[in-house]
């Protein structure tokens, strides 16, 4: 098994495979994996009734950079843009043009990622989950966990289940029904969040499909 599997997934490649409850299932999909950059404003506005009534971060992916957006939102009107935010120097474009040769990357290019999303994220600890749910809105995310409507919730556990069958398919042993979305975009959407669940102690996971 190649090194980066060994030594990041703790042996959640032989658990996703047996343990099926956990795995999640997704159609293929045929059309191209974009990143959509989208106003805060307009969609905490548009997906405010189907947020958990206690504290979360809301986390959406841009190209360049994430931006992480504690709620519920501190009554302020000192807030500049009516929301307060924090962003990171971390986006899926940047990933994806500067880490992936191929639209589904190998082992060295997975692995260089994965250390350079790590290094950003240990530069601010001061986004770690302190009990609250991780929360995505994001389209390539719904995509990804195939969630077409509503709000699905995933654990740690489910969303590494996930990236392992990603894994596996960059080292040429996927299994024949295993139809993931993939492209670079994909790979490195997921990879972004996996990294952010494991280095900021997010346990939960909320997909919110428009």
């Amino acid at each position: 098994m190649l090194a980066f599997v060994a030594h990041r997934f703790h042996d959640l490649a032989i658990r996703a495979i047996s343990d099926t409850q956990r795995i999640i299932h997704i159609e293929k999909i045929e059309y191209m994996y974009t990143v959509e950059e989208q106003d805060l404003a307009s969609q905490l506005a548009a997906i405010q009734h189907q947020l958990p009534q206690e504290e979360s971060m809301l986390v959406h992916l841009g190209r360049h950079a994430c931006t992480f957006v504690p709620l519920p939102q501190p009554q302020s009107k000192e807030i500049e843009f009516g929301i307060l935010s924090h962003d990171i120097h971390i986006g899926v474009e940047q990933i994806a043009s500067d880490f992936f040769q191929h639209d589904i990357p190998g082992e060295p290019e997975l692995d260089h990622a994965i250390n350079c999303i790590e290094d950003e994220l240990m530069r601010n600890l001061v986004l770690k989950s302190a009990g609250r749910k991780l929360i995505s809105a994001d389209q390539l995310h719904a995509a990804i966990f195939n969630v077409t409507d509503g709000v699905a919730e995933f654990s740690r556990e489910q969303v590494e289940a996930l990236f392992t069958r990603y894994a596996w398919l960059s080292m040429g042993r996927a299994s024949a029904t295993d139809n993931l979305p993939t492209g670079k975009h994909a790979y490195a959407a997921l990879l972004i969040l996996r990294e952010m669940l494991h280095h900021l102690d997010y346990q939960t996971l909320l997909i919110v499909a428009d």
